[in-house]
C-alpha cells in the first residue's frame, strides 16, 4: 500500500473538514422529504390490501403481474386497487428478483386473467400505464393474443393501444366484440379550460346518437368536474410518483342494451379530502359533518365529501369545492335519473337522483379522484 506523503494527509484532512462544514450548513431538501413522506404513505397504503398476484416462472426472464378477474372499484375495491397500485410501485421501483435464483427479472403485466372491467377502473387503468409510461419512457408489450375478447375490444375501442403506443396483436375483425358496451376515446390533458366539457360531451352524443342532457347543464358539470383537477395538486403538497403532475385523464361509455350513458374524469392528486380545508366553505362543511375539530377520529373521508357536496347545493357565493361539487351533481338534478360517484381519499359516495346520498369509507386510500357520471337514456 502506498504510503501517504504529508502534503497528501494535509489535503485530506482538509477535504474532510470542507466535507462536515458543507454537509452542516446545506438547505434542507424540503421537497426530498415531501417526497419520501409521499412515498412511504404509498407503500403503507398497498400494504393494507392484498399481496400481488405475481408469477415468476410463466415466462422466462419475466415476473408476470396478474390482475384480478374483476377489475371494480365498486363490487372489488381492495385487489383492484391493489392491482393498479402494484403497476404505479414496479414502474419506478426496484427490480423484481426471483425468490429461487435471485436473478433479477423485468415486469409483464398480463391482462390474459382480467374478464370484467368497468368504465372508471378502465379509465384509472388507462392513466396508470400512461404515467408509467412517461415515467420509464418505455412502451408496454402487448399479449393481447390470450386476452378475453370483450376486454380487447373495449381498450380497442376506447383508444387504449393508441394512447399507449402499443400495437395490437389482434383487431376486432379478427375477434367481434361480444358486448353491448361501446366507448370513446381516452384523453389526457392539463388545461382546465372550458372547452374539453363541450368536447367530451359532443363525444358522448356521437356514440349514442342521442342527447344527454340540457347542453349547457351537462357542459357545466364537466366543465367544472376538469377545472377543479387544478386544486388537486398542490405545490406545497408531494405526490408520488412526481410525472403526470397537473394531468388528468377522461373517457365515456354507451350500453347499447341498456341505453344508458357513462363519463369518467380521473387525476392522480392527493385527494378531495385533502383540499377541502383550503376551501371557502371549510367552516360550512365541519359544522355539517358535527366535529369542531379538524382532526376528529370521526371526520371520515365519504362523510367529508357529502357534507361538501350538501353545503355546495345550499349555499350561494364564493366557489370552491363545494361548490364544483354541487355542479357536477346538477347534470343528474336535471335529468332526473342515475347517479353521481366520486371515489377520492379513503371515501366513496354516490348521490341520485331522488337526492339521496351515500357514502363508504375504505381502510386504503385511492389514488387520485375519480369522478362517474351514469345517466339512462330510455323511456
Amino acid at each position: 500500500m502506498r504510503k501517504l506523503t504529508q502534503r497528501r494527509k494535509a489535503w485530506l484532512l482538509r477535504r474532510a473538514q470542507y466535507e462536515v462544514q458543507r454537509r452542516a450548513h446545506r438547505p434542507i431538501n424540503v421537497m426530498g422529504a415531501r417526497r419520501a413522506t409521499a412515498l412511504q404513505v404509498f407503500r403503507t397504503a398497498r400494504a393494507s390490501l392484498p399481496e400481488a398476484n405475481l408469477l415468476y416462472d410463466e415466462r422466462p426472464g419475466l415476473c408476470v403481474l396478474r390482475p384480478p378477474a374483476d377489475l371494480n372499484f365498486e363490487g372489488n375495491y381492495d385487489e383492484s386497487l391493489a392491482f393498479l397500485m402494484d403497476i404505479r410501485g414496479r414502474s419506478v421501483g426496484r427490480p423484481i428478483l426471483h425468490p429461487k435464483t435471485g436473478k433479477p427479472l423485468r415486469i409483464l403485466t398480463d391482462f390474459a386473467a382480467l374478464r370484467t372491467i368497468s368504465s372508471g377502473a378502465g379509465l384509472v387503468l388507462a392513466a396508470e400505464i400512461d404515467r408509467r409510461r412517461l415515467v420509464t419512457g418505455a412502451k408496454p408489450r402487448s399479449w393481447d393474443e390470450e386476452w378475453d375478447p370483450a376486454v380487447r375490444a373495449y381498450f380497442e375501442q376506447a383508444g387504449l393501444f393508441e394512447l399507449l403506443g402499443i400495437q395490437p396483436q389482434l383487431t376486432s375483425t379478427d375477434s367481434p366484440p361480444t358486448s353491448d358496451l361501446q366507448a370513446v376515446r381516452f384523453i389526457r390533458g392539463r388545461s382546465v379550460r372550458g372547452e374539453y366539457g363541450a368536447a367530451l360531451r359532443d363525444r358522448l352524443e356521437a356514440l349514442c346518437g342521442k342527447t344527454i342532457g340540457p347542453k349547457r347543464t351537462v357542459y357545466e358539470a364537466i366543465s367544472e368536474a376538469i377545472a377543479n383537477t387544478r386544486h388537486a395538486y398542490p405545490q406545497d403538497v408531494a405526490i408520488w410518483p412526481t410525472k403526470a403532475t397537473g394531468s388528468w385523464w377522461a373517457a365515456g361509455t354507451w350500453n347499447s342494451a341498456t341505453d344508458v350513458v357513462s363519463l369518467q374524469l380521473y387525476d392522480q392528486g392527493v385527494g378531495i379530502p385533502a383540499t377541502l380545508p383550503r376551501s371557502g366553505h371549510w367552516s360550512d362543511i365541519m359544522k355539517m359533518v358535527g366535529l369542531g375539530e379538524r382532526l376528529h377520529p370521526e371526520r371520515s373521508d365519504d362523510r367529508l365529501i357529502v357534507a361538501a357536496l350538501e353545503v355546495g347545493r345550499t349555499s350561494t357565493g364564493e366557489q370552491g369545492r363545494g361548490k364544483g361539487l354541487a355542479e357536477m351533481a346538477s347534470w343528474i338534478d336535471k335529468l332526473g335519473n342515475g347517479f353521481l360517484r366520486i371515489t377520492s381519499g379513503r371515501g366513496s359516495i354516490t348521490y341520485r337522483s331522488d337526492g339521496e346520498t351515500s357514502g363508504t369509507s375504505r381502510r386504503a386510500p385511492f389514488c387520485g379522484t375519480l369522478i362517474e357520471w351514469e345517466i339512462g337514456l330510455g323511456g
